[in-house]
């Protein structure tokens, strides 16, 4: 199967359980893979034939940065939840990185992969 990869994409909102994590929004960062088949946009060269990457990014963000959360893997479901809206999606995969997670660490991660009931 055919996979559009988005990597890195930056958003940010009010993410942690404690009560100073909570006091401003902090960054994260999505990695995000779309399952679906590209085969018909390869040869017709038409975006109305695949997704725009754009728009994924931008629902997502308005998702996330709409909101609070208390644990990444809820960010991670709420990532995969829009981009399964989109029927032409099978599977999604969503990694979230929050770069202020652990002192000794570059981050802390998730990653989920979700199917699409509606493909």
């Amino acid at each position: 199967m055919d996979r559009i990869i988005i990597s890195d994409a930056e958003f940010s909102c009010i993410i942690g359980v404690g009560e100073a994590e909570r006091s401003c929004r902090q960054p994260l960062f999505l990695d995000m893979e779309l399952w679906m088949d590209l085969s018909k946009a390869a040869v017709s060269d038409s975006i109305k034939d695949t997704i725009n990457y754009s728009t994924v990014c931008k629902k997502v963000g308005e998702r996330i940065e709409g909101k609070s959360y208390k644990l990444i893997e809820s960010v991670a479901e709420d990532a995969a939840q829009v981009i399964l809206s989109d029927s032409k999606v099978f599977k999604a995969r969503v990694l979230v990185k929050k770069p202020s997670a652990i002192k000794c660490a570059k981050h802390a991660a998730v990653e989920i992969t979700r199917e699409n009931s509606l493909a």
